[in-house]
């Protein structure tokens, strides 16, 4: 199923230029399946929730929830994880919970190769945790790389593919786009590599964000340039994946829909 996050949208929902209501209806009327609500820490109103859940609900789309600002190494996580978890909830058609790992480190520490030992129990710990809490809410959360490698040398440093094989709970938004934006060496080599790795853990892959990454930066629009990626998307159609188009935002929001509708037009037909 198709859809698009809200996050290409956030400087507009801040002036107040366009609201979740709007996107939604949009979202409709343009015929996806269904829409990331990105919510900065966690901090949108309930009540707002609820309503934007019995909207989606009379128009027949679905809504995932999603949170930025996760850092499960600091220690004020586990408050943000709870309180995420309460707002995904307020949609009934919500069931995953899109967040993000512990970039954070990366960003502090630009030499890093990949998470500590330390750091890696910490937080397949963490993650083991969360789901636990997640199922009495009926969300699966999935995590989303962002500036961690593909896998690391498994005994000095650990990335992505060690995470999943050390943690039986985890599920990963895959996020292409995100490991070739990496500088080397913690970037993605190719096509083949993304290819390869989602083989192996499709099954732990049940969220997929599409946009495409350039030499300084991502794209404002996707493009489709390698046949490998091309043959990967279209396993993610038959294996019904939630697929997510995850453009950066535009200077107006007229822009970034016509870019929306256009990564549509190009997923749509690779369906088949």
């Amino acid at each position: 199923m198709l859809g698009f996050t809200t996050k290409s949208f956030a400087s507009s929902l801040e002036r107040g230029t366009e609201t979740l209501e709007a996107l939604l209806e949009w979202a409709v009327d343009c015929g996806f399946g269904w829409i990331e609500i990105r919510d900065g820490g966690a901090k949108l109103d309930d009540g707002d929730l609820r309503r934007l859940d019995a909207r989606a609900s009379e128009s027949n789309i679905a809504v995932q929830y999603a949170w930025d600002g996760s850092n499960l190494l600091g220690e004020s996580d586990e408050a943000l994880f709870a309180k995420g978890l309460q707002k995904a909830s307020q949609f009934r058609t919500a069931r995953y919970a899109r967040i993000t790992i512990a970039g954070e480190a990366f960003k502090t520490d630009r030499m890093k190769r990949g998470y500590s030992r330390a750091e890696f129990q910490h937080i397949s710990r963490r993650i083991t945790e969360n789901a636990r809490l997640a199922r009495s809410f009926g969300i699966t959360p999935v995590y989303e790389n962002s500036h961690e490698p593909l896998s690391g040398d498994g005994e000095s440093f650990f990335g992505i593919a060690e995470l999943l094989d050390g943690t039986e709970t985890m599920r990963l938004t895959f996020d292409p786009a995100n490991f070739l934006h990496l500088k080397p060496p913690l970037q993605a080599p190719n096509w083949s590599a993304l290819s390869e790795f989602y083989s192996r853990y499709s099954s732990r892959i049940p969220y997929v964000h599409l946009k495409s990454a350039g030499v300084d930066g991502f794209l404002p629009t996707l493009e489709i340039q390698d046949e490998q990626e091309r043959a990967c998307i279209q396993y993610m159609w038959r294996e019904k994946k939630l697929l997510c188009i995850e453009l950066p935002e535009c200077a107006d929001a007229e822009t970034g829909k016509k870019n929306i509708l256009a990564a549509q037009h190009k997923v749509l037909h690779m369906k088949d």
